[in-house]
C-alpha cells in the first residue's frame, strides 16, 4: 500500500479472494479516516486510484468541525449513520470520561456496534451506501473520523456481500489498529499537552482502539434480530438480489 502523508488508515480493498475464486478490482473500493488534513501528495495518491466518489459516514458536527479538504472532480455524498443513536449530539469524549472501569467503556462502544444493526438512520445510511456502490462509476473512498468503526462496518457488509470470507473481512476490519497506532499516538500526546489527565487519557486510547469483540457484536446482532445477515441485506436494507449480482459484477474480477 503506497504510503499517506495525513491520510490516516487508508487502504484499497482490491485484491482480497472470494470464496467462489474470484478478486475485489483495486482501486475501486477505498476506505480510510477523514480527509479534513490530507496534504496535495495524498490528493495525488487518491486520484492515482481513479477516486471519482467519497462517501462520509460522519455526522454533520463532525463534517463541520472536521471538514474534509475538497479534491476537484471528486463527488462527495454525506450518511450520518449515528444520527438516531446520538440524537443530534455526538459521542464525546466527556462523556466517556465519566465512566469508572473500562468495562463500560467497551459495552458502550459495543452499544455503538449495535446501532450500526438496528437504528433507522443506520439502515438508511448503509442502504444508500450500497445503492452508491451500485449507481456510480469509478474509484469509490468511504470514511469516518477514524476510518475503524462506522467504515468497519461499511467494508464488512461491502465484502461480506462480494463473498470474502469472515476471516478476511476480520483482518482487514483488526488492520485499523496496525495502521492507526501512529496517529494515536500523536493524539494521545496533543491529549497530554492540552493538560488532560491520565484518567482521561488512558480512556481515549481505549477509544482508539479495534478488537474483534466490536465486529462480531454486529454480526450476532444481525443473526439475532434478523436471522441471517442474507435476511438483514434483503429484509432490512432492502438489497434485492439483483443489486447483489451488479455490485459482484462492478467490484469482482
Amino acid at each position: 500500500m503506497d504510503k499517506t502523508e495525513k491520510l490516516v488508515n487508508f487502504r484499497d480493498l482490491g485484491g482480497l479472494k472470494t470464496a467462489d475464486g474470484r478478486t475485489v478490482r483495486p482501486h475501486k473500493l477505498l476506505r480510510s479516516g477523514e480527509l479534513s488534513r490530507i496534504t496535495s501528495k495524498d490528493i495525488s495518491l487518491l486520484l492515482s486510484y481513479s477516486l471519482k466518489y467519497i462517501i462520509d459516514l460522519r455526522s454533520t458536527h463532525e463534517i463541520n468541525k472536521h471538514p474534509n479538504v475538497n479534491i476537484e472532480g471528486v463527488q462527495s455524498f454525506a450518511l450520518d449513520v449515528l444520527q438516531d443513536y446520538t440524537k443530534g449530539n455526538p459521542v464525546s469524549l466527556s462523556e466517556f470520561a465519566t465512566m469508572t472501569n473500562i468495562a463500560e467503556i467497551h459495552s458502550r462502544i459495543e452499544e455503538i456496534y449495535k446501532a450500526f444493526v438496528t437504528t433507522k438512520s443506520a439502515q438508511k445510511s448503509y442502504r444508500q451506501f450500497l445503492l452508491h456502490l451500485i449507481n456510480v462509476d469509478g474509484g469509490v473512498l468511504f470514511h469516518c473520523s477514524a476510518g475503524k468503526d462506522r467504515t468497519g462496518f461499511a467494508a464488512m457488509l461491502i465484502l461480506k456481500i462480494l463473498g470474502v470470507s469472515n476471516e478476511d473481512i476480520m483482518a482487514d476490519f483488526i488492520k485499523s489498529a496496525e495502521m492507526r497506532k501512529a496517529h494515536n499516538v500523536e493524539l494521545l500526546e496533543k491529549a497530554r499537552q492540552e493538560g488532560k489527565s491520565d484518567e482521561v487519557i488512558e480512556i481515549l486510547g481505549r477509544l482508539l482502539i479495534v478488537q474483534e469483540s466490536y465486529l462480531n457484536v454486529a454480526l450476532e446482532t444481525i443473526d439475532k434480530e434478523y436471522g441471517s445477515f442474507d435476511n438483514y441485506i434483503k429484509n432490512v436494507l432492502q438489497i434485492t438480489e439483483e443489486d447483489i449480482q451488479v455490485l459482484k459484477s462492478k467490484y469482482l474480477v
